[in-house]
């Protein structure tokens, strides 16, 4: 019984649905057109996404990409972020309110992009919570306040009117703390 409900669902994935529209409709043969989804798929990365979380590919700037040409002229990376956390976001919406929980989802999302090699700027921010980007901007203040860095394009690459990020390595230094807890914290 729960091969034949298995099999009914299948039949009702996405996958299904794109390869019965190129084997029927385009006349694809089912190598092909399994060869194709494929594609699709590494070309999206559509195998890294979880329809089950609020997780979307996208492209973020490299976090090797140099200030001074135009954004679209730069390297891009694909990242998946977390904009909902489900559950989690809920409890801290519930507790604290909804500024703390678009300040989690900065840090997560900052987070989530420097591990995957991507940089986020203000606007992806602000893009990606549906807030304006003198919010983000606002919440980006505060956190640097508590002592908190976000790396944002423009702290990472000490573009605009952030405190330079050798100013905080330097007082990390003078801190005593060491080499490769400096690059950790700061990555660089």
């Amino acid at each position: 019984m729960e091969k034949a409900v298995h099999e009914r669902l299948e039949a009702k994935s996405r996958d299904s649905q794109l390869f019965e529209t190129l084997t029927h409709q385009f006349e694809f043969s089912p190598k092909t057109a399994e060869a194709i989804m494929e594609t699709v798929k590494e070309t999206y990365e559509l195998h890294r996404w979880n329809p089950d979380q609020d997780t979307d590919p996208g492209q973020v700037i490299a976090i090797n990409a140099k200030h001074g040409p135009r954004l679209r002229e730069l390297p891009m990376v694909t990242v998946i972020l977390t904009v909902d956390n489900g559950q989690e976001d809920q409890e801290v919406r519930r507790s604290h309110g909804t500024k703390p929980l678009r300040q989690v989802r900065i840090t997560r999302i900052a987070e989530e992009a420097l591990d995957q090699g991507g940089i986020v700027t203000q606007e992806d921010f602000s893009d990606l919570l549906a807030v304006d980007v003198r919010t983000v901007r606002r919440d980006v203040q505060a956190f640097t306040q508590q002592g908190v860095r976000i790396q944002t394009r423009g702290a990472y690459h000490d573009i605009g009117s952030t405190l330079s990020h050798k100013v905080w390595i330097v007082g990390l230094y003078l801190q005593y703390h060491t080499y490769s807890d400096i690059a950790r914290r700061t990555r660089h």
